[in-house]
């Protein structure tokens, strides 16, 4: 636990990181902002809104070295001292990073958009935690990664660092110091989750370093120290080697998968959103690789042309020409979600692997003055005459709605319904004839989120699977809202929800979430990762399929 002293002092830092930030070249170049009282009331008024609507942002800055009002209070006065609107713009760019949802959103208008708070500064260096595991909150931090170009470029081939070398400081301040700052600015909600985020946190110039700048490295190699200084690079071509590997022109993104599961399996079906291996002298076990539950409208990555659309015909196509007839012969499945950023329903796939009628997620509204609003109405429940808007209509119709206070919660409901145009408060979904019965496994990772959350929640508790790997993102939010920010014809702070009409003069869209997630028993799922059976631990010197292919091997074991 932090002291007070702690916390003070790891503001002053922050406050400082920013002031770096405001008093970079780019930032002096941009508007000037006319100072007035209002602009530190819109900041007051965003920020009482976020607080009003969140259904489980906030939950995690319980765990940070800095609380969400220590957080505000020093936004706040940089709000204050902003004499460009660019200046403006980065403080609620930083809000934004503050509020640890992965869900959450901010889009400034052009005026206030700082380049840099739209993409991610381009370093000679990748900087990793030595290790990301449960039980490990400051790890050493390494150079993983080298330019190569970088290197030719420059003249002092003695001063230049070397993939493993231990970072001990940055800009004359400790790595331990590093990694707590990062701490403030995690989306993940675990202290041990944050170290992953490192590299891109610091690249967004969210930390103590603006990307315009020049950054002093001090590494510790065979017990000599040595300082290079780094600044971020202008061209895009790199050679660097931290990425993870993906889909090309010649192969389906399932045959690139292939990087990804131990030596010796080979791909036996391909589909659009499911890949599947197997080793011929473990013929009872499967590996699935699902790297997405998006429908083609949001798939994240490129699927085959001409394959399914949407989760349901996916499935189906799946069951129909190879599950139904595999299922029975499969002793071990082991489903790799790692890095899955989500979707839609997940109850498609769960209907293949549970053997009981089950609900996959129960969700919470708060109770907020705009409930009504066909705006908000339309955000909240997705359409107005689907099953979750049927649900909470019950709630109004027995008296539930009414006796609730505004910014309190409503009863639970269930999140996604078997009929979708009707409420199903004592409706299960059913699984499919001849449900999975072997052992199961379920590798997660950081990167899993959102409607992968559920998947593994539901994987764990309904189907006892194991999981292996690192902790997911407990983030669902089922729900989110847009709240408009600006000003309105009379120069004064205004805020709306899901609508700007009011809004002379627009600042921003910040997108908060509005819903907390459950499971079937009441406890909660928002702010609340699934540790893992069997850790697999996250090194300096691995990208996301190397460490994939361990976690794999791992669930291999056991």
């Amino acid at each position: 636990m932090f002291t007070t002293i702690g916390i003070l002092i790891r503001a002053l830092v922050v406050c400082a990181a920013l002031a770096m930030w405001l008093g970079s070249s780019s930032v002096s170049a941009s508007a000037v902002l006319p100072q007035t009282v209002q602009h530190v009331a819109l900041f007051d008024l965003l920020v009482s809104e976020i607080e009003r609507i969140d259904g489980d942002g906030l939950v995690n800055r319980e765990t940070r070295p800095e609380s969400w009002s220590q957080t505000t209070a020093r936004l706040r006065e940089a709000a204050r001292s902003a004499s460009t609107a660019i200046e403006y713009g980065q403080v609620f760019h930083q809000l934004r990073h503050t509020y640890p949802n992965s869900h959450a959103r901010i889009e400034l208008v052009e005026e206030y958009r700082s380049a840099w708070a739209q993409r991610d500064a381009r370093l000679p260096v990748t900087i990793r935690a030595e290790t990301v595991t449960p039980g490990v909150t400051r790890p050493s931090l390494r150079i993983a990664h080298v330019d190569d170009v970088w290197v030719k470029s420059q003249t002092r081939s003695e001063s230049l660092p070397r993939v493993g070398d231990v970072v001990i400081a940055m800009n004359d301040r400790s790595a331990n110091d590093w990694l707590g700052e990062n701490e403030i600015f995690c989306k993940l909600p675990t202290a041990l989750q944050c170290p992953i985020e490192f590299h891109r946190n610091l690249t967004r110039g969210l930390l103590f370093w603006h990307p315009e700048k020049p950054l002093a490295i001090d590494v510790l190699r065979a017990g000599e120290t040595i300082r290079f200084t780094v600044a971020s690079l202008s061209t895009t071509s790199s050679s660097n080697a931290s990425t993870t590997s993906s889909s090309n022109a010649k192969h389906s993104w399932c045959e690139s998968a292939l990087n990804r599961v131990p030596l010796g399996f080979k791909l036996v079906f391909s589909g659009t959103m499911v890949c599947v291996f197997e080793h011929d002298a473990i013929r009872d076990t499967q590996l699935w690789r699902i790297a997405s539950f998006a429908s083609e409208k949001s798939r994240t990555f490129d699927a085959i042309p001409g394959q399914h659309k949407t989760v349901d015909e996916e499935v189906d196509h799946f069951y129909a020409t190879f599950w139904e007839a595999k299922s029975p012969l499969v002793k071990h499945l082991i489903i790799d979600v790692a890095g899955n950023s989500g979707g839609e329903s997940v109850v498609a796939w769960l209907r293949l692997l549970l053997n009981a009628p089950f609900q996959s997620d129960f969700v919470r509204f708060r109770k907020i003055r705009e409930f009504d609003e066909p705006n908000v109405n339309r955000a909240l429940f997705w359409n107005s005459k689907g099953a979750l808007y049927q649900s909470v209509e019950a709630l109004k119709r027995d008296g539930t709605f009414a006796k609730t206070r505004e910014g309190h919660w409503l009863p639970a409901v269930p999140a996604f319904c078997p009929d979708t145009k009707k409420l199903c408060a004592n409706e299960l979904h059913r699984p499919r004839e001849h449900g999975f019965k072997g052992k199961l496994s379920v590798i997660t990772d950081p990167f899993c989120n959102s409607a992968c959350v559920t998947f593994a929640n539901a994987m764990k508790s309904q189907a006892n699977a194991r999981i292996v790997g690192l902790p997911h993102t407990a983030d669902t939010s089922i729900s989110r809202l847009q709240i408009h920010f600006g000003f309105d014809r009379d120069g004064k702070a205004i805020t709306q929800i899901e609508d700007d009409s009011d809004i002379a003069k627009k600042i921003g869209i910040f997108t908060a979430s509005a819903t907390r997630s459950e499971t079937p028993d009441g406890e909660r799922r928002s702010g609340v990762p699934l540790m893992p059976d069997h850790a697999v631990e996250r090194r300096w010197d691995q990208d996301g399929d190397q460490w994939a292919r361990a976690a794999l091997t791992e669930a291999l074991k056991r």
